[in-house]
């Protein structure tokens, strides 16, 4: 009599689906570091652009943008910082933005030499110009003097309208 020898059963691998990827998240576009930006001001705003929930319109103080008294001159520290400013609005297309100027309470807010424009007026319009100038269109912005503030010169207002 042959001996039978029962077949071998198959040895049974478990079948291990491959693990699902999540997606990449959507860009939130680059932040301070990646920008190389260096003002606080506008590494705060940033930051806050780069948030995926932000609720517009944000407005921030640039803290570098100082007048002298009476003067809407800027200061290489003031286009210092306009310049990281204008370099996140290249990143953040659809970011428009409102320019405020201020003056001090020392300040006098008559208008000078120019009978049209007043000195808040004429410190928003050099931020203004000078943000034109590093190629922010003048449709992307507005800009105006709001009065007196004792804690800054000038300020943003972040807009996506």
């Amino acid at each position: 009599n042959p001996k039978v020898v029962p077949a071998e059963e198959p040895e049974t691998q478990e079948q291990v689906a491959p693990p699902v990827e999540e997606p990449e998240p959507a860009p939130l576009g680059k932040n301070c570091s990646e920008l190389g930006l260096n003002a606080t001001s506008i590494c705060a705003m940033a930051d806050y652009l780069s948030n995926p929930n932000t609720n517009l319109p944000k407005e921030f103080g640039l803290e570098d943008v100082a007048f002298g008294k009476n003067s809407a001159r800027l200061s290489a520290k003031a286009k210092k910082e306009l310049d990281d400013l204008a370099a996140l609005l290249k990143e953040y297309g659809n970011a428009n933005l409102d320019v405020y100027g201020y003056i001090t309470g020392s300040e006098s807010g008559a208008y000078r030499g120019n009978k049209e424009i007043s000195l808040d007026d004429e410190r928003a319009k050099a931020v203004y110009n000078y943000l034109k100038s590093r190629g922010i269109a003048a449709e992307r912005m507005n800009f105006e003097g709001n009065g007196n503030n004792d804690t800054s010169n000038a300020a943003i207002r972040i807009t996506d309208r």
